[in-house]
């Protein structure tokens, strides 16, 4: 049955009253009237998909057009009688569709010319093609199933009214309209013409041909022709009683030829003929009454061109202009055409194409993306409650295959490059739905691992902190010590190392940069150590994409921590740098605690300790760690999917590996610059303001400058902790100083020659009497230890350097040599009590042995105490 598709006043049948003709058109006998309305309409289109074709019809008034259609297709369009009158039958246009039962539609072949657009690109990344061939193969196996997908290509044929009528007279936008819609439509166009008006312009209707070259051009006038596009154009030679067709034919390849020269072409087109836009097709058929069986004959040739494709003939064999439009959106874009068409619009047939692929592909995109959305919100609150979820990336990521098989089942046969570009957008959004609920699964394991190791972390940084204190404490300055003597008491003239000192502040940064690496890898354990990971780690360990996702929330936040742990330090360097002076002052090099007895002794190591403060403010200038990205994310802890090759991984797992990040040190040509430069302890570092700096919004990152989102001190803030720095080591060192004056009171220097005269005679007696000698040492050594111990250290103090260090050798060998002494003798006296001891065993009773051995205790010696010198009082 025929529909009336386009009505007299232009008016096109509504969209859905389209799609409920076309569904009946392929839905078979007994089948509809089913609950499911619209979406059985929509799956009944859909198995058809691009296996279909269209013939359009066009011809003068009352030529015979539809009588021709209904012999040839058994339509049944509405014909002529003549015996009632001679005019308009067909008003608009009708569509209907063909009857394959016919013969020669027997051996008519499924013909699939988009079958290139099923699959996509080899381009595209295999993960895409795997879920394109997934979606076809499904398809495939529920259409076999269901038996739904037809036998043979249905064949719709549309019928439009004559040209050149009385009825419309002297208005022709209808048949303009009707002819471009036709041409946007059709595969294939039947100009039906009458043999005796061959050679004539009106009669042979040929301005219609003029018509349907111009709209041509319209439609195709664009910078992406494809020759491959152009439709098929017969010309149907109706009651022909010559015996040679040959000149009838010549006759109308030469009126073509004239109209296509008067036809103002674009400039592609402009040295082409008219074969570059229309496969040229004829056929002549003897008269429809006088030779009504060789007419009958005619038909059924004729109907093999349209149905068998083995026939010579086949005018389906090229991909049409309509086959990037499946017949599930036949309807809609049947109606942005005409709409186009009637508003006067450019139509662009491959535009069309394309809007109706975008409309289709971002319906399908929304659904699947609602629908997976629906999936993680119940997986969302189950974390909200706090549910432990085993394998919970392996259930997105199955699902997001679930959702790309689906959307590529419904837009498969759409415009290739569209349903890329959709399918693109829809991983990409699968995947940031899936990381959503990875990041917060992610983060609750990762607050309890940072809960564990937020000491340690404080503690990379305070190591860090003490080695770069004592690694300045023992640089040298580069002026020799009688310079230092002559500059007064806080040695201000000594000249710092500045070469040195940058070496040191890149060696803190490089310290704190393996210490941290160094915590990252042990989170990064397999097994997922318990000490960090609490209740988590066995959960975790069957997770691997969800672990790698921990780990890189865990490495995010520590260089946070430690950027702001930085910040603090650099927002009170002052305190910080003073902190180092105190450290370096109270402390030898070695980490022991150091107390002072004389005034000299403190204003020795004050320059020391100063240059200790100077470093830490060079090294606070500019935050020198980053998030480097990790190039090679596998690791040899990586088991499962992580270990496998990047081509089978899930998407989910390729997107936590691309966010892999370590913590480095590393510097560009400008950071490796950007450093305070020092000169001496009087006068503040120069700041590096020659060192470009560029801003977020303005720099390249690419560029070599520093950064400066990385600064952490301006020349103004270094200037003022250096002020502040000085007045405060000014006061400590003055307080030190006041302490050892006021707990050295010594003898003046003239006591010791009186007492030296007065007791001349009662010296020289107790040196004549050994005994009385000797006991007079030993009271003075058990009596006067603590003062002989502390002159030494004052010696040490304020000695010259010469004299000194031989004496400190000297010292430290005699208390080596004695040590080996009274370890060797306390091995020869334990080895003979042993021997002893197994002499008496041997005459004891094996019950003594017992009672002996249950009844003695072991009491461990007290570890030797570090005794530190300090202000003594002298009597």
């Amino acid at each position: 049955m025929s529909l009336h598709l386009v009505e007299e006043d232009g008016h096109l049948q509504p969209e859905k009253k389209l799609t409920e003709y076309l569904a009946s058109l392929v839905t078979p006998a007994g089948s509809q009237g089913s609950a499911n309305g619209d979406n059985d309409d929509d799956n009944a289109l859909s198995a058809v998909g691009l296996n279909y074709h269209v013939v359009a019809v066009f011809g003068g008034q009352s030529s015979g057009k539809s009588t021709l259609l209904n012999h040839l297709f058994g339509t049944d369009f509405q014909m002529l009688d003549e015996r009632v009158r001679r005019g308009q039958t067909t008003v608009g246009a009708f569509m209907a569709q063909a009857n394959t039962t016919l013969s020669g539609f027997e051996t008519a072949d499924l013909v699939s010319p988009a079958a290139d657009l099923a699959s996509p690109s080899p381009d595209r990344s295999s993960r895409l093609n795997r879920a394109a061939a997934a979606a076809t193969k499904e398809e495939e196996a529920g259409a076999a199933a269901a038996g739904a997908r037809p036998t043979k290509s249905p064949l719709l044929v549309l019928d439009f009214e004559g040209t050149d009528g009385l009825e419309r007279g002297e208005d022709q936008s209808l048949d303009r309209q009707l002819s471009l819609f036709g041409l946007s439509v059709a595969d294939t166009l039947i100009v039906n013409m009458w043999a005796v008006d061959v050679g004539r312009f009106h009669g042979a209707n040929l301005s219609l041909l003029r018509t349907i070259f111009e709209v041509n051009l319209q439609l195709f006038n664009h910078e992406n022709y494809e020759a491959e596009e152009k439709p098929t154009l017969l010309i149907v030679l109706r009651d022909f009683t010559e015996e040679d067709a040959a000149p009838s034919l010549a006759t109308v390849r030469k009126s073509f030829d004239t109209i296509w020269e008067s036809v103002t072409r674009p400039p592609q087109f402009a040295d082409a003929t008219i074969d570059a836009l229309f496969h040229l097709k004829y056929y002549v058929m003897p008269h429809f009454k006088l030779q009504k069986e060789a007419f009958a004959a005619s038909v059924g040739t004729l109907r093999r061109w349209f149905g068998d494709s083995h026939s010579e003939n086949y005018l389906f064999r090229h991909p049409a202009m309509f086959r990037g439009v499946p017949l599930e959106g036949l309807p809609t874009y049947l109606t942005n055409c005409w709409e186009a068409i009637r508003t006067s619009k450019d139509l662009d047939i491959p535009t069309q194409r394309e809007m109706l692929a975008q409309h289709r592909c971002k319906e399908a995109k929304e659904q699947e993306l609602k629908t997976f959305r629906g999936f993680t919100r119940h997986y969302e609150d189950r974390l909200q409650k706090g549910d432990m979820l085993l394998r919970l990336t392996e259930v997105l990521d199955e699902e997001v295959e679930t959702r790309l098989t689906s959307y590529y089942r419904q837009t498969r046969l759409y415009q290739g490059d569209v349903m890329g570009q959709y399918a693109a957008d829809l991983e990409t959004e699968l995947v940031d739905a899936t990381m959503q609920v990875v990041n917060k699964f992610s983060k609750a394991i990762a607050a309890e691992v940072l809960s564990n190791t937020e000491s340690r972390v404080l503690g990379c940084v305070e190591e860090s902190y003490r080695q770069l204190v004592k690694s300045a404490q023992s640089l040298p300055f580069l002026a020799d010590d009688k310079t230092a003597d002559k500059a007064g008491p806080w040695a201000g003239s000594q000249v710092m190392d500045s070469a040195g000192c940058q070496r040191l502040a890149r060696g803190f940064w490089r310290t704190l940069s393996v210490q941290l690496h160094a915590l990252v890898s042990e989170v990064a354990t397999m097994p997922p150590p318990a000490h960090l990971y609490g209740r988590y780690a066995s959960l975790i360990a069957q997770d691997p994409t969800a672990r790698l996702n921990v780990l890189n929330v865990v490495t995010d936040a520590l260089f946070q921590k430690v950027r702001s742990r930085i910040s603090s330090m650099a927002d009170s360097v002052f305190d910080t740098m003073h902190a180092g002076f105190e450290r370096s002052l109270t402390h030898n090099a070695d980490g022991t605690v150091r107390f002072f007895s004389t005034t000299k002794g403190i204003q020795k190591a004050v320059p020391s300790a100063l240059q200790s403060g100077m470093v830490v403010l060079g090294s606070l200038l500019y935050f020198r760690l980053k998030l480097q990205a990790l190039k090679d994310c596998d690791g040899d802890e990586e088991e499962g999917e992580l270990a496998a090759p990047a081509e089978s991984q899930s998407r989910s797992a390729r997107r936590v590996k691309g966010n892999c990040r370590e913590i480095v040190f590393e510097e560009n040509e400008a950071e490796a610059a950007f450093y305070l430069s020092y000169s001496t302890l009087d006068s503040a570092p120069k700041y590096p303001y020659d060192v470009p700096v560029v801003s977020e919004d303005a720099g390249d990152s690419d560029s070599a400058a520093a950064d400066a989102r990385c600064v952490l001190l301006t020349q103004q803030a270094t200037l003022r902790a250096y002020e502040l720095y000085k007045q405060k080591c000014d006061f400590t060192t003055q307080l030190q100083l006041r302490a050892v004056e006021a707990g050295n009171n010594s003898l003046p220097a003239w006591v010791f020659p009186v007492m030296l005269a007065l007791g001349w005679n009662e010296l020289m007696y107790v040196v004549t009497s050994p005994v009385l000698l000797v006991l007079t040492i030993v009271i003075c050594v058990v009596f006067f230890k603590n003062f002989f111990v502390s002159q030494w250290y004052k010696f040490e103090e304020t000695g010259p350097a010469s004299v000194v260090i031989p004496l400190q050798a000297v010292v430290r060998t005699v208390k080596h040599i004695l040590g080996l002494l009274s370890a060797i003798g306390k091995d020869a006296r334990s080895s003979q009590a042993e021997r002893g001891g197994a002499m008496e065993m041997r005459d004891v009773p094996a019950s003594t042995h017992v009672d002996a051995a249950a009844s003695s205790t072991h009491v461990p010696t007290a570890p030797p105490t570090l005794r530190h010198r300090g202000n003594r009082k002298e009597n």
